[in-house]
Order: C-alpha cells, then sequence, then structure tokens
C-alpha cells in the first residue's frame, strides 16, 4: 500500500498539475474534478487488480497443494501423527487432538499459499516495471532509427 501511495503521487501529480496547466481559463475547476475523479478511478481500480490478483493467485496455489493431501502422502501423515501427538500430549482428547491437528495442517497450507501469492504478485509486478523500462529505453532509439531510415528513402541518390 506505501508503494502503491509513492507511486500514485509520483504518477498522479504531474498528471493532474498537466491537466489543470492545460486546460482553458474559461473551464474553471472542471479540470480540477476530472483529475481528481480519475485519480479515484485509477486508485480503485490499483486495489481492485491486486485484490483480485491475490485471490487468484492463493486460489491456485492452494489447489496445487491440496494434490499434496492425500492418504498417500507420508510427509502429509507424518506431519499430521506428530500434531496429533503434540495436542494430545497437551491434555487434549483423541477427537480434539485430531481437529486441531487437521487445523494445523490448513493453517501451514494457508500460510504457504499467501507466500507464494506474494511472491507471484510482486514478481508479477516486477516483471511488467521491467518491460515498462526496456520500452521507455528502447522505444526512442527505435523511432530514431526509423526517422533516419526513411529519410535516407525519400531522399533521392546523388548517383543517378
Amino acid at each position: 500500500v506505501f508503494l502503491q501511495g509513492a507511486a500514485s503521487g509520483l504518477l498522479f501529480v504531474p498528471l493532474m498539475v498537466y491537466v489543470l496547466s492545460s486546460a482553458p481559463i474559461h473551464t474553471g475547476t472542471t479540470g480540477l474534478v476530472v483529475a481528481a475523479c480519475t485519480r479515484f478511478t485509477a486508485t480503485l481500480n490499483s486495489f481492485a487488480g491486486f485484490y483480485n490478483l491475490q485471490l487468484y493467485f492463493n486460489q491456485y496455489f492452494k489447489e496445487g497443494f491440496l494434490g499434496y493431501l492425500t492418504a498417500e502422502n507420508q510427509n502429509m501423515l507424518t506431519r499430521l501423527n506428530t500434531y496429533r501427538s503434540l495436542y494430545a500430549s497437551k491434555g487434549f482428547s483423541s477427537e480434539q487432538a485430531s481437529g486441531l491437528a487437521n487445523a494445523a495442517i490448513w493453517q501451514g497450507l494457508a500460510q504457504q499459499s499467501q507466500l507464494l501469492t506474494n511472491r507471484a504478485v510482486f514478481m508479477a509486478f516486477a516483471i511488467l516495471l521491467l518491460v515498462v523500462a526496456v520500452c521507455i529505453l528502447f522505444i526512442p532509439a527505435i523511432g530514431k532509427t526509423l526517422l533516419h531510415w526513411n529519410k535516407r528513402m525519400v531522399m533521392p541518390s546523388k548517383d543517378l
């Protein structure tokens, strides 16, 4: 949220200044209202997009983990038995220990899927920012090269 606020300040303040400085004087406060509504809409969309990415990746990783939580998986059975014996040693009945062990397994699954979700979301943002940075670096050079080639093609050759 802090990074989103910093990016919002770095992006929208110059945009609002540009909108307000380029708007004709007779429009009054309309430019300010348009800029403020644009900022508000963009902020809501970024929150909604971030939330939907989290929901998607969290569900994706949970479903991936559920394939490993079977009765045939020895690691899961060992962990479940360890939790059962731990809760039984704390004085819980066998039914309560079993329920608490299942809850502990589910809590671990939820925690791991959330950690993988955070990694996936921020990796997606990093890749997107890398693509934008590469475009910012190379598009002006490509434009100059194309402009140079277009000038060469239009100018008649002196050899003819």
